[in-house]
């Protein structure tokens, strides 16, 4: 069994994980929040996120995957892109405090 990671590593991982979620919804914004959208971004949004989340562990990887699950779900013809948003803005809130 691996030891956690260091506060600094965390804070460091958090950082990046922020700055994928606002470039991911920056992203997201400039397709006009479309399907189309949402899967030339998602590939981008797993491969950051699913490392990143790894490192941190917990609540926040267990929140991650499923913001990936309900952006492939908005991808495929379900959801709301609204919904999304919001969801992805409050994690990035949460990484934040």
């Amino acid at each position: 069994m691996s030891l956690p990671p260091k506060k600094g590593k965390i804070q460091g991982v958090k950082r990046q994980l922020i700055l994928d979620l606002q470039t991911f919804l920056w992203r997201f914004e400039q397709g006009g929040y479309s399907r189309d959208s949402m899967h030339e971004v998602l590939e981008f949004l797993e491969k950051a996120l699913e490392s990143e989340a790894h490192e941190i562990g917990g609540a926040i990887e267990e929140h991650i995957s499923k913001m990936i699950t309900d952006c492939h779900a908005y991808a495929e013809g379900k959801g709301n892109p609204k919904d999304v948003v919001r969801d992805l803005d409050q994690l990035r809130q949460d990484l934040e405090k």
